[in-house]
């Protein structure tokens, strides 16, 4: 089918342990849903998982999801966590192409053309980003909504990709390490205020 499973209106309950296979869209969130999605396998032909309506939430857990174009995309301002998740896709990982005001956290990135894009504020910490072409591309300027800057998050480690960082916007407090050519790459502002948020860039081949 085009979409695996549809949340297009307010609900609860648990989606869970299931094998759901799309065409398109594995798990579109179009609405709250009050209840957790885990430990599911998903695999899609577009988007693994999509949070794709204004004020849409959900608990995205434990899952194993790949998309053929992206794993996981915020696509609208919504809600949520997403933690603890094994996301591969063949041109993202992560999306975060609107701001999600939940924890996005300790998931593993990787496959992808490119691991994590942060074009939108979030509180994106402690992920794994690694056997990516590019680990991260940051377009978020803004120090208030900038990559690291948000919420207090851990920092992300950014391992074993072609390029690291491609930065086009701010960074800070990312530690970005062993990646086969270049740590960081771009024109952006790399650093924040202080050193008790300093990026760590280390042992990068050139």
């Amino acid at each position: 089918s085009a979409t695996g499973i549809a949340l297009l209106a307010p609900a609860s309950g648990e989606i869970a342990t299931n094998e759901i296979a799309a065409t398109g869209t594995g798990v579109s969130v179009g609405a709250v849903f009050t209840g957790s999605i885990h430990d599911n396998a998903i695999d899609a032909g577009t988007v693994g998982v999509s949070f794709d309506a204004a004020g849409a939430g959900a608990t995205v857990e434990d899952n194993l999801v790949h998309g053929s174009a992206t794993g996981i995309a915020s696509l609208a301002v919504a809600d949520g966590r997403i933690a603890r998740n094994d996301v591969s896709g063949g041109t993202t990982a992560l999306d975060v192409a609107a701001a999600f005001a939940g924890a996005i956290e300790s998931n593993d990135l990787y496959g992808a053309q490119t691991g994590l894009r942060y074009a939108a504020a979030a509180a994106v910490g402690a992920n794994r980003i690694h056997d990516n072409d590019t680990g991260v591309v940051a377009t978020v300027a803004d120090a208030a909504s900038a990559l690291g800057f948000v919420g207090g998050a851990e920092p992300n480690q950014i391992y074993s990709n072609t390029f690291g960082v491609d930065l086009a916007g701010r960074m800070q407090d990312q530690h970005v390490f062993a990646n086969a050519i270049h740590g960081v790459i771009g024109s952006g502002i790399l650093g924040g205020d202080d050193l008790d948020h300093a990026n760590v860039i280390e042992t990068n081949e050139t």
